[in-house]
């Protein structure tokens, strides 16, 4: 008896908070909170424009400096003997701080272009997906590593 009372007071205090707390239609809460609705239904604007037009222009820049270390490691490193996963262990140790650069280029290139398709602000992407180095520079050395093998095993075949 005493639990069947508990969970009935539970159940109402349940839903007089739920009613409570959805009691706004959008409108009504525009009235109360005009900031927040306008946060959710902002539209990709000319400031994000320019920001996007900079961050592509990052993006190449750091796509230029990355395989440009990238490069210069690989043909320092490759010899007959040596072994291609070594080779680009090496590569993405040494060329670390370039890939985080591009990291973080490409994690705004892509909210850029998210933000482009469908019309929200750079904003609604940005608070939804923050940035994780390493999650995102581990994409970029998977990106990274089919061009790396390829490079490894062409610079191989010409040194023999």
């Amino acid at each position: 008896m005493e639990k069947t009372a508990i969970l009935l007071l539970g159940l109402f205090l349940f839903g007089c908070t739920e009613s409570r707390q959805y009691n706004y239609t959008p409108l009504a809460q525009s009235e109360h909170e005009p900031r927040a609705l306008s946060t959710v239904q902002s539209v990709y604007s000319d400031e994000d424009a320019k920001i996007c037009a900079k961050a592509s222009v990052d993006m190449d820049n750091e796509k230029v400096k990355t395989f440009s270390c990238l490069n210069s490691v690989v043909k320092k490193l490759t010899d007959k003997t040596s072994v291609a996963d070594e080779v680009i262990t090496a590569a993405y140790f040494s060329c670390s701080n370039e890939i985080a650069s591009l990291s973080k280029a490409a994690y705004k290139t892509t909210h850029c272009n998210m933000a482009k398709e469908t019309s929200k602000s750079l904003l609604y992407f940005d608070s939804r997906l923050p940035y994780d180095d390493a999650k995102f520079e581990d994409k970029v050395r998977q990106a990274l590593y089919p061009k790396l093998v390829n490079d490894v095993l062409t610079r191989k075949q010409q040194i023999k």
